[in-house]
């Protein structure tokens, strides 16, 4: 006897209720925060009200020259325009600037997470303002440009941009603070005055923030200098002084000729080696992209070089673009 065929009856159907899915509730987002107050809101509101104040009192005096004494009021009237037009001029740049400055920790963690990305098409805007920054620099571009191909993932296209790119921008950056840690070296070391010391100190120091920023096309001004000068010592801070002892001036030069040396060259290569490793963290914050395929700068690597060819660091960049 064959069985019957399976057969499924409408009328002896019943209806189950599928069991929804636990849901797991969203976190709250963190809370935002509000600028915090302290003394550098202070002191600029107190500059902010000041200048208000000069530039309404200039701007009432020149009105009243100009109808006292035309012939005096309206060339100073054109001087105070011409002052007012490029002091606009170069506070739009420092807002630029700043807004540049700070907005690279979160480039670099961005580029950090596409690194390993398999995806195409995301890296561009990381990678084409830098580029477009560069133009006094134009064959780091064509390096980049030879072999650069839309079949690269952007973890690769990332990586291609740091070896042809970035690497020629740290070379420059090498330069800026070999010959910064130099020069305050020397200067220290020759300078008859404490008080010449730290202003010699400070204006080197300034000078090679500048130059590191310059070599990765950033735009910097009186602000944004202190803001990066700010920031490495911090993170130098943070990170410790331990190098120093390390890898400091004793390591490279033998303790015995420092031993030797007068007191005013000894404060004169601890003050270079200082420098050097406030030019390290500079590098590090300046950066577009982190450190993956170029190694990361630190004081043992350029003690050396401060002592010795200028040109040492450009061995590396060769190295690091042949892989």
């Amino acid at each position: 006897m064959m069985p019957k065929p399976f057969e499924l009856d409408p009328e002896e159907a019943v209806l189950v209720d599928e069991p929804k899915p636990p849901v797991t509730p969203m976190p709250a987002p963190p809370p935002r925060r509000g600028p915090r107050l302290g003394w550098w809101w202070f002191w600029g509101g107190v500059a902010g009200v000041t200048a208000l104040l000069l530039i309404a009192n200039a701007i009432a005096s020149t009105a009243m020259w100009m109808v006292t004494q035309p012939l005096f009021g309206y060339p100073l009237a054109a001087l105070l325009a011409a002052t007012l037009v490029v002091g606009l001029v170069m506070l739009v740049r420092e807002w630029v600037a700043t807004r540049r400055l700070g907005s690279l920790p979160q480039q670099r963690a961005t580029a950090e997470r596409m690194l390993t990305s398999e995806l195409h098409g995301k890296s561009g805007p990381l990678i084409e303002p830098v580029l477009g920054r560069l133009g006094d620099r134009g064959e780091l571009v064509e390096r980049f440009r030879r072999h650069d191909d839309d079949t690269l993932a952007d973890g690769e296209r990332l990586r291609l941009f740091e070896r042809t790119v970035v690497v020629g921008m740290d070379d420059d950056a090498y330069r800026a603070v070999v010959r910064g840690s130099r020069d305050i070296g020397v200067l220290t070391a020759i300078s008859p005055l404490g008080l010449l010391d730290a202003a010699l100190v400070l204006w080197r120091t300034i000078a090679m923030l500048r130059g590191i920023a310059r070599a990765y096309g950033l735009p910097m001004g009186a602000i944004a200098s202190a803001m990066l000068l700010r920031r490495s010592v911090r993170n130098m801070l943070l990170a410790g002084l331990a190098d120093l002892v390390t890898h400091g001036a004793a390591d490279v030069m033998g303790a015995g000729f420092l031993r030797l040396v007068s007191a005013k060259a000894g404060q004169g290569a601890a003050n270079a080696m200082l420098s050097a490793r406030l030019g390290c963290e500079a590098m590090a914050l300046a950066r577009p992209v982190p450190f993956v395929i170029a190694e990361r700068p630190n004081l043992k690597r350029l003690a050396g070089r401060i002592l010795g060819p200028a040109d040492k660091p450009k061995d590396d960049v060769e190295r690091v673009a042949a892989r």
